[in-house]
C-alpha cells in the first residue's frame, strides 16, 4: 500500500513539474495513439490535474472516432469513465461509432463499454451493449448446460 501510493505522488509530483503541453501533437495521432494517451492520462488518476488535457484528447477523439477499432472505442470510454471526466460529446459519438462496428466487439470489449454507461448513467452504451451481451450469455448457458 505504502509503495503504491508512493509511486503514485512521485507520478504526480513529475507531472507537475513536465510541461504537459506535449499534447500539441494529439492531432496527428492515430486512434491507437489517442486511446494510449487516454488510458495513460487516467492510469496516473490525477483528475484535477489532467481535466484540460482529458478535454483536449476527448476534442481530438472525437475528430477521428469514425477511425476507432472496437479496441480504441473500450479504451477511451472507460478512460474517460474511470476519470469520472463528463465528455457528452465524446460518448455520443463512441456510442454511434460502437453501433457501426458493434460485430467487431469481443466480450471484453462489451463488457467495458457496458460498465462505463452504467457508471455514466450514457443509456446510449448500454443500449448499445446490453443485446450482444444477453446473446452472448445466452449461448454460455447453453453450451453449460449441454
Amino acid at each position: 500500500m505504502e509503495k503504491t501510493s508512493m509511486m503514485r505522488s512521485h507520478m504526480l509530483a513529475f507531472a507537475r513539474q513536465r510541461d504537459m503541453s506535449i499534447l500539441v501533437g494529439v492531432p496527428e495521432c492515430s486512434p491507437q495513439g489517442i486511446s494510449n494517451i487516454a488510458w495513460a492520462l487516467s492510469k496516473i488518476r490525477g483528475e484535477l490535474l489532467y481535466l484540460s488535457k482529458m478535454d483536449r484528447v476527448a476534442e481530438v477523439a472525437v475528430a477521428k472516432v469514425g477511425e476507432f477499432n472496437s479496441q480504441n472505442v473500450a479504451n477511451v470510454a472507460g478512460a474517460f469513465t474511470l476519470m469520472q471526466h463528463s465528455a457528452p460529446d465524446l460518448f455520443s459519438e463512441l456510442s454511434k461509432r460502437a453501433s457501426d462496428i458493434i460485430h467487431s466487439f469481443s466480450e471484453q470489449e462489451l463488457a467495458q463499454v457496458y460498465c462505463c454507461g452504467l457508471l455514466l448513467h450514457f443509456t446510449s452504451l448500454l443500449t448499445f451493449c446490453f443485446i450482444p451481451l444477453t446473446m452472448h450469455l445466452r449461448k454460455l448457458e447453453i453450451s453449460d448446460a449441454a
